[in-house]
């Protein structure tokens, strides 16, 4: 029997980016990342690291805002920015950031992403309108 070529996923893929900050800066990141990301999540996390981890890893205090969020890896990068450029997080030793690539997200998720990002990016324009 032959297989069935599925078909590829277009466009730019999508990313994983995590993100791990001070909890007191969770207000601030989470605006950004809710305005650009159709999937985020934030959860507090505490961790028992020695203090030298903790200073090599750039994370001061042990109560952390810990962020998830999708997007295309296109837009990575611009989050990024925005998130260093924000008041009150731009600190040395504020947090950590890495993304993940989503390489076997399949052609029907990511179509269903591509709708809930645009249809989040015409609610954010009427607002802005």
């Amino acid at each position: 029997m032959a297989k069935t070529k599925q078909p590829q996923p277009t466009g730019p893929g999508l990313k994983a980016l995590f993100l791990i900050a001070d909890w007191d800066r969770v207000p601030v990141i989470a605006e950004i990342l809710d305005e650009a990301c159709p999937l985020s999540f934030v959860s507090k996390g505490s961790g028992t690291a020695s203090s030298e981890v903790l200073d090599l890893l750039g994370l001061g205090a042990t109560d952390k805002g810990v962020f998830f969020c999708v997007a295309q890896s296109t837009e990575i990068e611009r989050l990024l920015q925005a998130v260093r450029l924000a008041p009150g997080v731009s600190s040395a030793g504020a947090g950590i950031a890495f993304t993940v690539p989503l390489s076997g997200v399949n052609v029907l998720l990511m179509q269903m992403f591509t709708t809930i990002q645009n249809e989040k990016n015409v609610s954010i324009q009427k607002k802005e309108a």
